[in-house]
This record gives C-alpha cells, sequence and structure tokens, in this order.
C-alpha cells in the first residue's frame, strides 16, 4: 500500500507541474492569438483544432477528418482494399 501511495503522489506532482506548465502555455497563446487578424485567428483555430484531434488519439492519421469512412472509422476504406463501401453506393 505504501508503494501506492507513493506511486500516486508522484503521479499527482507530476500532474501539478503539466498543469503549470500549461496554464503558462495558455497565457502565452492567448497573447498571440489577440495580436492575430479575423482571417488569422480562423486559421490558427482550425489548425490547433484539428492537432488537437491528432494528438488526443481521435484519428490514426495524418489526413483531414473529413476524408475518414464515417462508417467504418478511420483509414477502413484504404485497409479493407478499393472495393470497400461500394456496396453503400
Amino acid at each position: 500500500m505504501a508503494r501506492g501511495i507513493e506511486h500516486l503522489r508522484a503521479e499527482a506532482n507530476w500532474v501539478q507541474e503539466h498543469l503549470v506548465q500549461l496554464e503558462a502555455a495558455q497565457v502565452r497563446t492567448q497573447a498571440f492569438h489577440d495580436t492575430l487578424g479575423t482571417n488569422q485567428k480562423t486559421i490558427f483555430d482550425l489548425f490547433w483544432g484539428e492537432m488537437h484531434h491528432r494528438v488526443s488519439g481521435l484519428d490514426d492519421g495524418w489526413r483531414m477528418r473529413e476524408q475518414a469512412d464515417p462508417v467504418r472509422g478511420p483509414m477502413m476504406r484504404e485497409r479493407a482494399g478499393p472495393q470497400a463501401g461500394a456496396e453503400r453506393h
């Protein structure tokens, strides 16, 4: 039990340190974002929204979400072969 407590305390410390770093990054990013024009903000927001999607494991490739097969999931058309999805058309 002592090892488990020690492990959880170490994890909690890591999370707290990571939270401090993310909060600082958020302040810097917001300051940068505030300097952008309207079109630049739109591009920035779309790009980082897509990057978050990929980094968080919601995508398994470097493709835009719209290219994924909505029925079978990302990249399933390519894995299943050229005739995959033909039954739906």
